[in-house]
């Protein structure tokens, strides 16, 4: 999640301490005042950890009275809502890059990473269908970042044994 100080450092705190307190399951005390105020934030962003957030702000909003409102529209729309300053923070599978950073009022972004997810990877490659795909440690992760982008790379077919 990236939150900007310039619309306020309080709420960038209060959320943290949202997103802290379920998946720590550690528990703080509210002031009675500070229940009794209506405050509202407002998000937007990835999809895929949209059902954690709403069960970590449900249960925010029991213990504060907090309301949290979360648009799950995908990385990109949190991150140009963010930034635009149409919502109090979003939410991205990757980190905001130094450009997209720089293009926030106030430059006041606290990047958090609050869940993390498992990812799979489905082939479908002609002379493979009846082998089973095992990639090492070395080639597996210059999937993800980019080293192999293509299934003849010459490092896929020996790991296949084909």
């Amino acid at each position: 999640m990236n939150f900007s100080t310039a619309s306020g450092l309080g709420r960038a705190v209060a959320l943290t301490l949202a997103t802290a307190t379920v998946s720590l399951t550690a528990s703080f005390v509210v002031a009675p005042a500070a229940k009794s105020q209506s405050v509202t934030l407002n998000g937007a962003g990835a999809s895929f950890p949209a059902p954690l957030y709403n069960r970590y702000f449900d249960e925010f909003r029991k213990e504060t009275g907090i309301q949290v409102n979360y648009q799950s529209i995908g990385s990109g729309g949190g991150i140009r809502q963010f930034t635009a300053g149409t919502v109090d923070f979003g939410a991205s599978d990757d980190f905001m890059s130094s450009a997209e950073i720089s293009r926030v009022e106030g430059s006041g972004v606290l990047q958090v990473p609050t869940a993390g997810g498992a990812v799979a990877i489905a082939y479908n490659v002609p002379g493979i269908a009846d082998k089973q795909l095992r990639l090492s440690r070395a080639v597996f992760p210059a999937i993800f970042t980019g080293e192999i982008t293509r299934w003849n790379d010459p490092r896929m077919w020996q790991e296949i044994g084909v």
